[in-house]
């Protein structure tokens, strides 16, 4: 009897760590062509989903860290948040469209009976964007994330892997 509940109790142990992953994410629209080779992406600031309690800088901070790590990367020759900085309308301009559509605090009962693996415990955000041609405004993707913070769990480290997926759809798509 002691065997059976101690392998049960490592099983439900097992699939509970293992199904603790830090990102979910589904896509709903993938991209025809897969390089589009933009030159120039605005970022609009977010908008957040009525009804639903978010951090009240989100809306904001995750365009901006979107932007920062695009900036770093140097893929685009114009990477804009205000759509001031283009000026020639013949280019070809990527706009990211998003919503910040929820929040959870985190847990701290729960972190400790994970043990922190893969963050466990700490709170997680949920942001849906669009990839837009500007010229056209066709869809071009179109994603929901879902990601828990990093370590220690509050400020900009609540957003990082979203924005970081987020970073990484968009250079999927530039080619």
């Amino acid at each position: 009897m002691l065997k059976n509940n101690l392998f049960i109790s490592l099983v439900v142990l097992i699939i509970g760590l293992s199904s603790c992953t830090p990102l979910y994410q589904t896509v709903y629209k993938t991209p025809e062509n897969q390089t589009q080779n933009y030159k120039y992406i605005v970022i609009q600031d977010f908008s957040k989903l009525e009804g639903e309690w978010v951090p009240y800088d989100s809306n904001t901070t995750i365009p901006d860290m979107i932007a920062n790590k695009l900036l770093e990367q140097d893929n685009f020759k114009i990477v804009d948040r205000t759509e001031n900085a283009i000026t020639d309308e013949n280019e070809r301009v990527l706009l990211v469209r998003g919503t910040v559509t929820k929040f959870e605090n985190g847990c701290k009962f729960c972190e400790w009976l994970h043990l922190g693996v893969n963050d466990s415990g700490l709170g997680s955000i949920s942001i849906w964007v669009q990839l837009v041609d500007k010229q056209s405004d066709t869809v071009i993707s179109e994603f929901s994330l879902r990601g828990r913070a990093k370590k220690p769990g509050h400020g900009k480290y609540r957003y990082i892997r979203v924005v970081d997926q987020t970073v990484i759809f968009i250079n999927e798509i530039n080619g």
